[in-house]
């Protein structure tokens, strides 16, 4: 995905110098901002996973609890640094997807998901 954005990045940086090229390089700036969008995306997922995964024991039982005060909230307790690595992604696609992404210390991670009150989604008890 990254070599995919450098080379549009690369066409639409030589097709700005050149003066007949107008649609072409609008195609390549778009092209290459979706690129970046999807890259983003990309690493976010990969920030969701490596959140799971550190969040499991060296028994296999996955360290996360539903916060008492609020429970749309998730506690991920995780290694001392992990937290501050995926924080920075998680909040990429948490701003995509419609949650919210904070750390509680060096080893935790807290994600908030709004109470959906339409009618076609239902709180899960």
């Amino acid at each position: 995905m990254n070599g995919l954005v450098v080379n549009l990045e690369v066409v639409r940086s030589r097709l700005s110098r050149s003066s007949n090229k107008e649609d072409v390089l609008a195609f390549a700036e778009s092209a290459a901002a979706q690129g970046e969008v999807s890259v983003q995306m990309s690493e976010g997922v990969g920030a969701l996973l490596s959140l799971i995964i550190g969040a499991v024991d060296a028994r296999g039982r996955l360290r996360c609890s539903a916060m008492s005060e609020s429970p749309e909230k998730l506690r991920f307790d995780l290694e001392p640094g992990l937290a501050e690595r995926v924080l920075p992604p998680l909040t990429v696609l948490g701003t995509a997807v419609g949650f919210t992404a904070e750390t509680s210390g060096a080893d935790a991670v807290i994600l908030s998901f709004p109470e959906q009150s339409s009618a076609g989604h239902k709180r899960h008890e």
